[in-house]
C-alpha cells in the first residue's frame, strides 16, 4: 500500500504542478491583456476565453486530489470539533463516503459532458473560438484523482480528514 500511495503522490504532484503552471500563465495572460488594452488599445484576443474556459478549470480540477491529501479543502467544524473521538470516527467515515459518491458522480457527469462535446464539436462563443472538449475533460480527470485519493485514505489506519490544514 505504501508503494501505491507514493506512486499516486507523484501523479498528484505532477497534476498540482500543471495547476500551478496554469495559475502563472493565467496571471501573466490577464496582466498582459489589461496592459495591452489600456496602454496600446490592443487586447489579446481570446485571453478571456482561454482564462475562463481552460486555465481556470485546469487550475482547479488538477489540484483537487493534492488539496484533499493536504487537508486544504474548506471544512465546517463548528459542531464536529465538539464530538468525542469515538463518535468522530464513524462521522468521518460517513463524510468520506458521501464525498466519494459526490466526486464519482461528478466524474461520471463530466465524462458524459466531455463525450457529448466531442460528438457535437462544441466550441466557445466569442471572438476566438476554441473547442470545449479539453476543458470538459478536466472535470472527470479531477473527479477521478480526488476519488482515488479518498479511496486511499479509506485504506489508511489514521483518517486524513481529522488533520488540521497546513
Amino acid at each position: 500500500m505504501n508503494k501505491l500511495d507514493r506512486s499516486f503522490e507523484y501523479v498528484e504532484k505532477a497534476f498540482f504542478g500543471i495547476s500551478f503552471v496554469c495559475l502563472v500563465v493565467m496571471m501573466f495572460l490577464v496582466s498582459f491583456d489589461v496592459l495591452g488594452r489600456f496602454l496600446f488599445n490592443r487586447p489579446i484576443y481570446g485571453a478571456f476565453e482561454i482564462t475562463q474556459d481552460f486555465l481556470m478549470e485546469a487550475m482547479y480540477f488538477m489540484a483537487l486530489g493534492y488539496a484533499y491529501k493536504k487537508g486544504a479543502h474548506i471544512r465546517v467544524t463548528m459542531f464536529t470539533k465538539y464530538f468525542p473521538k469515538n463518535i468522530m470516527i464513524p462521522v468521518t467515515f460517513l463524510f468520506k463516503a458521501v464525498t466519494l459518491v459526490f466526486f464519482l458522480v461528478l466524474a461520471y457527469s463530466g465524462w458524459e459532458l466531455f463525450t457529448h462535446a466531442v460528438e457535437i464539436q462544441d466550441f466557445t462563443t466569442g471572438m476566438v473560438q476554441f473547442p470545449m472538449s479539453p476543458s470538459y475533460f478536466m472535470v472527470p480527470l479531477g473527479g477521478i484523482l480526488i476519488s482515488l485519493r479518498i479511496i486511499l485514505s479509506f485504506c489508511k489506519s489514521e483518517p486524513n480528514d481529522e488533520a488540521e490544514p497546513s
